[in-house]
């Protein structure tokens, strides 16, 4: 089973496969669409945007998220 973790990022745009975002801390990271368990509803987002997304604890110490 793969451990998730919940992490708060803010939305910037994304593309077909991925979100572009930014936690605050460092620089904006791109996020696989396919890696976001219970994903956002993406049409409704708008650029600043405080999200919330479930991904794995991998891919969040991947990305410097945590």
């Amino acid at each position: 089973m793969i451990e998730l973790i919940e992490v708060t990022v803010e939305y910037e745009h994304q593309t077909e496969h991925a979100i572009y975002t930014n936690d605050g801390t460092s620089e904006s990271i791109w996020i696989p669409k396919s890696q976001i368990k219970e994903p956002p509803d993406y049409d409704n987002l708008k650029k600043g945007d405080t999200i919330d997304i479930l991904i794995p604890i991998w891919l969040a110490m991947d990305k410097g998220l945590i």
